[in-house]
């Protein structure tokens, strides 16, 4: 606010009685950020140095209205910057004090945060020979200041800055910040002064050591529902009302139970637990934390108080945005200033629309930064393709997350990455009258062009992330249910590896799935429940997905705890219909007594911090569970109290008892019938009452649903 007031009061004039100008302030920024240390502060200026950059000099670039106010506004301290900028040897001039060395990396990072501020503000022309800037500079002793800013700001980014010290955490963060200004001037630099494509790729996309320099050290801790917030158009947002990528699980074999019974977390009886319907398999926002946004809360509002939506999916039932007070406001004010795009107002891209989350990964400033190079070489006309016709930036993604060497934490970045590109069309749009560009509805989106290279990576990352967080977090939701919307024939038949990591990441979701809170528990079913309806028509008995975990939830016992036991089975009597309705078989291959792939740990890169919680003997050893276990464990569900874990346990049984017809296990028919048509008996002879009634009732419509052939088993 005090920048914009001295724009608005003395944009360009003397002081005086009007205040300080603004050319006066920026003087002021350059000589105490550029300027030398005070030898009475130790180096402890660094500080100052710090927010003279980001909350004055930044903000008044940004303020001036037109390149020629910028212009004028730097002119008088072109000769300070063109000394700074042609320091060609300051990494072995770097102090060894914390404090100095501190105030030495914020000077240099100013360096190159204002070079991308004026290089994409300005005409280039004016750090030419004759241009207006260079002329200012006095710089004669530089007739190509672009070339030589260019090796400046892409040696910083790119190649490993050796310190006089081992770093601290304060010494290590200002390294990377000034990394990631390097990069972001690099990037300017290269779209404004080049015009090739193909040279403009080889620079920007050779990383080299960019994302060992930019790319923090520590492992982000990804946390089970999202709790950041979302904004919008070009600061990185997500557009109110986005709609997510949706794909309709593909089945036979019976319907999907819907998921709306599992959003109650309650014990209840009544009628409607369950619901009618079938065919879900729809990936919807996550339950929770998304309604933080004013899309989702307003979509919250909407639902009915029994949980079901209008379109018939479970009602997002997260915590109500808080009034606006002033803490608001100042955080809407804040996320104004940080806009992405702020640098090229001129130019609307691909991304200013785009559906995206500010989450810990969404705000390291080298994901905004890769978002905004991709943005702008595709919007230019720069992008330039490679091997398969992908995107020579894509490919340098997919390399980094393939790599056994990123982190990570990198791999982690690269995956953001992916999802907020998951909406890019085939060939670059052209904004129209300054709005930003939208693709038409059926327009061929880039990533799901490429799927088939990314799968294994991102499925290896997901399995990853599940074991080294230990919940089933927002990040894996949104990068499973991408996965799942792309088309069935990314999914390679012939790749045994890719079919144990998709095996491993159902089988390590639906251990991590339940949850004591009825919407999110569904969210989990819902998206396991759209990546089996993906998979299994796709490849049928090559997924390799051990039926053990789903009997031990069917069986679930908690003592004292009778809602989390119904929550458990629910869930698990989802996952099974699953299986069924995709036909997939009820029971695991009698021959299969070792782990498809060999345990999750032999498919962890190295160094994983997901190995940590590894099994100190990872065997391949498996006991197969057959179709009796099974059957027994979902007779057990029948005969539960709660009609939440009968209701649906009758329907799976039937489509369970159909499913053994024809298969090699047709032989324990016989014994199972007569166990399910046994307790059906006792029930009719032992309670008399409508309860009674009405629960035999209800469990004879569910089995004969799945199974006719109940009914006439009253006659033998």
């Amino acid at each position: 606010d005090m920048v914009r007031a001295v724009v608005a009061k003395a944009p360009s004039g003397g002081g005086g009685a009007a205040g300080v100008s603004a050319p006066e302030l920026w003087a002021l920024c350059v000589d105490r950020v550029c300027g030398p240390a005070d030898p009475g502060s130790g180096g402890a200026d660094w500080q100052e140095k710090m927010l003279l950059l980001e909350w004055v000099s930044v903000p008044l670039c940004e303020e001036m209205a037109s390149a020629e106010s910028l212009t004028e506004l730097v002119a008088a301290t072109m000769p300070a910057l063109a000394s700074l900028w042609s320091e060609t040897d300051w990494p072995s001039r770097l102090p060894a004090p914390e404090d100095a060395l501190s105030a030495a990396l914020v000077r240099r990072r100013a360096a190159f945060e204002w070079i991308g501020m004026l290089i994409a503000r300005v005409p280039k022309s004016s750090f030419e020979p004759g241009g207006r800037l260079l002329e200012a500079a006095g710089a004669s002793g530089l007739p190509d200041l672009k070339k030589l800013l260019i090796e400046q700001c892409g040696t910083a980014a790119k190649e490993r800055l050796p310190l006089p010290r081992e770093p601290t955490p304060r010494v290590a963060a200002l390294k990377r910040l000034l990394h990631t200004a390097a990069y972001g001037g690099y990037v300017n630099l290269i779209v404004h002064t080049q015009s090739k494509p193909e040279v403009v790729s080889k620079l920007l996309f050779n990383w080299k050591k960019l994302w060992e320099n930019a790319a923090p050290t520590a492992a982000f801790r990804l946390a089970q529902t999202p709790d950041h917030p979302t904004e919008r158009g070009s600061s990185l947002a997500r557009r109110p009302g986005a709609p997510r990528a949706t794909t309709r699980g593909g089945g036979g074999g019976g319907g999907y139970l819907p998921s709306q019974a599992l959003m109650s977390s309650s014990l209840s009886q009544g009628a409607d637990d369950l619901g009618s319907g079938g065919g879900g398999g729809d990936p919807a926002p996550h339950a929770l934390g998304r309604a933080h946004t004013q899309s989702s809360q307003a979509h919250s509002q909407s639902q009915s108080s029994d949980g079901d939506a209008p379109d018939g999916r479970p009602a997002q039932r997260g915590p109500q945005q808080p009034e606006e007070g002033e803490w608001q406001r100042e955080q809407q004010r804040e996320r104004e200033r940080e806009q992405l795009f702020a640098d090229d107002p001129e130019r609307v891209g691909e991304l200013a629309s785009a559906t995206l989350e500010m989450d810990a990964l969404n705000k390291e400033p080298l994901v905004q930064l890769l978002l905004r190079a991709v943005d702008q070489v595709r919007q230019r006309g720069l992008e330039a393709r490679g091997e398969g016709g992908m995107p020579v930036w894509m490919g340098r993604l997919l390399d980094t997350l393939s790599s056994s060497s990123a982190t990570y934490t990198t791999r982690l970045l690269v995956a953001r990455l992916v999802y907020d590109l998951r909406n890019l069309p085939l060939e670059p749009l052209e904004p129209a009258g300054g709005e930003a560009a939208s693709p038409a509805p059926g327009t061929k989106r880039l990533f799901a062009d490429h799927a088939r290279r990314w799968y294994k990576p991102l499925a290896r990352l997901v399995l990853e992330s599940l074991h080294a967080n230990g919940c089933f977090h927002y990040f894996a939701h949104d990068l499973l249910q991408l996965m799942g919307s792309w088309p069935a024939e990314a999914v390679d038949e012939a790749d045994g590896e890719l079919h144990a990591l998709l095996g491993h990441v159902l089988e390590k979701g639906m251990l991590l799935c339940n949850d004591k809170r009825g919407p999110v528990l569904a969210e989990n079913v819902r998206t396991l429940k759209l990546l089996l309806g993906r998979w299994a028509p796709r490849l049928g008995a090559k997924l390799p997905l051990r039926r053990l975990l789903i009997l031990k939830q069917l069986k679930a016992r908690s003592k004292g705890d009778e809602a989390r036991e119904v929550q458990w089975r629910k869930a698990a009597l989802h996952l099974l219909n699953a299986l069924l309705a995709n036909h997939l078989p009820l029971a695991d291959d009698e021959a299969a007594t070792t782990i498809p792939g060999g345990h999750w740990t032999r498919l962890m890169p190295p160094g994983s911090p997901a190995l940590a919680n590894a099994p100190p003997a990872a065997s391949d050893a498996y006991t197969p569970v057959g179709p009796t276990e099974l059957l027994d464990a979902l007779l057990s569900c029948v005969k539960h109290a709660r009609k939440a874990v009968y209701d649906p346990a009758a329907t799976v049984l039937g489509q369970a008892l159909a499913s053994l017809g024809g298969s090699a296990a047709a032989d324990k028919l016989p014994a199972c019938e007569e166990n399910v048509f046994k307790y059906l008996s006792e029930l009719s002879m032992s309670d008399y009452t409508q309860a009674g009634t009405s629960r035999l009732l209800v469990l004879l419509d569910h089995l004969s649903e799945g199974y006719p052939r109940l009914l006439e088993l009253r006659g033998r």
